[in-house]
């Protein structure tokens, strides 16, 4: 009996050594700052996902439905010496992301002035399309309940680009998740 009580407890003992451990190693690791690679190019991507971030209306993503996500996607045209031209969003966008993501027209000013400004090296996109497909969901949100907007969105996804535009090479960068997190104030 004494040896069932001396193995629970080195068992416990153990057990609580580790997880302590563990807690210790959490709570002392240091906070890990990257440095801006000065030779790393502009992320068209995190730009323009960035711009939408800080200009959407997210209390409006809150107020939705759990599991409520949207898929659009974003063509941006450069001129030959690799500014922006126009931007595009996806040619038919249900009216709730529209809300969310009003006014649209800020935004493509926004993204335009951004990148044309920037004092980062950029990848070379002179006299091409960009367009890469966004998927909004809250952070939270692990499962699809609007399934048929979401496939709506999916059949709308191409953007409507200009005839001058629709003639130059097009590049497909990989999809772009775009969680976004209640701010906590």
């Amino acid at each position: 009996m004494k040896l069932k009580i001396y193995s629970l407890t080195m068992l416990v003992a153990l057990v609580l050594v580790f997880h302590g451990n563990e807690l210790k190693a959490q709570a002392a690791s240091p906070v890990l700052t990257k440095k801006r690679d000065t030779n790393k190019k502009l992320d068209l991507q995190l730009l323009v996902t960035d711009i939408i971030g800080n200009h959407m209306r997210a209390d409006s993503v809150w107020k939705l439905p759990k599991n409520y996500s949207f898929i659009y996607s974003i063509a941006i045209s450069f001129d030959s010496a690799g500014q922006i031209e126009n931007v595009y969003f996806s040619g038919k966008m249900p009216q709730t992301l529209i809300g969310i993501l009003n006014p649209i027209n800020t935004l493509k000013t926004k993204i335009r002035e951004r990148w044309n400004n920037a004092r980062e090296q950029k990848p070379d996109y002179s006299g091409k399309v960009v367009i890469f497909p966004i998927l909004l969901q809250r952070e939270s949100d692990r499962q699809i309940s609007n399934v048929n907007e979401l496939l709506e969105g999916f059949l709308n996804l191409w953007p409507d680009i200009d005839e001058r535009d629709d003639k130059k090479m097009k590049i497909l960068l990989k999809p772009f998740p775009n969680f976004i997190y209640q701010s906590v104030n």
